[in-house]
C-alpha cells in the first residue's frame, strides 16, 4: 500500500484520467505528471496510449496507461482495478473522454448521435464516478473532475446532441458533490471552449456564426497542444 500524501496538493496522489490521448485530456495528464502526481491514463486509440505514455516517461515519474472504451463499463471498471493492483490507491479522477459527431443541426440529430454522445459522456462519467466512489469513501478523501462545455452553457449552434450532455455531466456533478461531500470527496466541473487553429468557416457554418456571436469570456482558445497553460490557469495543483 502507498502512502497518503497530505494536504490538497497533487504531489504523490494518484490521479486517473480518461481520453488522455490528445487535447484537453492530455494537457491535464502533462500537467498533473509535472506536479508530481502519479498519473494513470486511459485511451482508446492505440497510437494516441503510445504517444502519451512516451510523453510521461519524458516527464519522468509514476504512470500507467491502458486501453479503455470508456463506453464500456467493464473497461472503465478494469481501468480502476489495474490502478488499485499497480498504485494501491485512487486519490483523484479526470472524466475527460467523450466520443461525438461533427456539428448538425438540431432538427437533424439522429437517436444513434444522441444515444452516441450520452454513453460516451454521461454514461461513461457516471461509471467512472461509481468505480472509484468506495475507494474514495473508504480513504475518506477524493477528488473528481468532470469536464462539461461551455457548448451547453451557452447553446453552440451545431453542437445539441453534446451540448446536452455536457449539461447532463453537469447535474450528475451537482448530486454527487452534494451526496459524496461528508465521506470527503469533492466533485466539481469545469467548461472549457475549444477552438480548432483554422478558420470556424473551414468546419461548419454552425460554428462560424457561433463563433461570431459567441462571448469570448465564455471560454479559453485552445487547440491540441496548448492545452496546458489552460489548465496552468485553473486551482491545480491544489484540488
Amino acid at each position: 500500500m502507498v502512502t497518503s500524501p497530505g494536504g490538497d496538493d497533487v504531489a504523490g496522489r494518484v490521479i486517473i484520467v480518461t481520453g488522455a490521448g490528445r487535447g484537453i485530456g492530455r494537457g491535464i495528464a502533462h500537467h498533473l505528471a509535472r506536479s508530481g502526481a502519479t498519473v494513470v491514463v486511459g485511451e482508446l486509440v492505440a497510437r494516441r496510449l503510445s504517444r502519451i505514455l512516451t510523453e510521461l516517461s519524458e516527464i519522468g515519474g509514476p504512470h500507467l496507461g491502458e486501453s479503455c472504451d470508456v463506453r464500456v463499463k467493464e473497461d472503465i471498471d478494469g481501468l480502476v482495478t489495474k490502478a488499485l493492483d499497480r498504485f494501491g490507491r485512487i486519490d483523484g479522477l479526470v472524466n475527460n473522454a467523450v466520443t461525438y459527431r461533427g456539428p448538425e443541426p438540431l432538427a437533424e440529430i439522429s437517436d444513434e448521435a444522441m444515444d452516441g454522445v450520452y454513453l460516451s459522456g454521461v454514461k461513461a462519467a457516471l461509471w467512472g464516478m461509481q468505480s472509484v466512489y468506495p475507494h474514495m469513501a473508504r480513504a475518506g478523501w477524493g477528488r473528481i473532475v468532470n469536464v462539461g462545455s461551455s457548448a451547453g452553457i451557452v447553446g453552440l449552434p451545431g453542437f445539441g446532441a453534446y451540448a446536452a450532455a455536457k449539461e447532463a455531466i453537469r447535474g450528475l456533478t451537482r448530486t454527487a458533490a452534494r451526496e459524496w461531500a461528508a465521506d470527503g470527496i469533492v466533485v466539481n466541473c469545469y467548461c472549457p471552449a475549444s477552438y480548432e487553429e483554422r478558420s470556424t468557416t473551414e468546419v461548419s457554418p454552425y460554428l462560424a456564426a457561433a463563433d461570431a456571436r459567441s462571448d469570448r469570456r465564455c471560454g479559453t482558445r485552445h487547440w491540441p497542444g496548448r492545452a496546458l497553460p489552460l489548465f496552468r490557469r485553473l486551482p491545480l495543483p491544489h484540488w
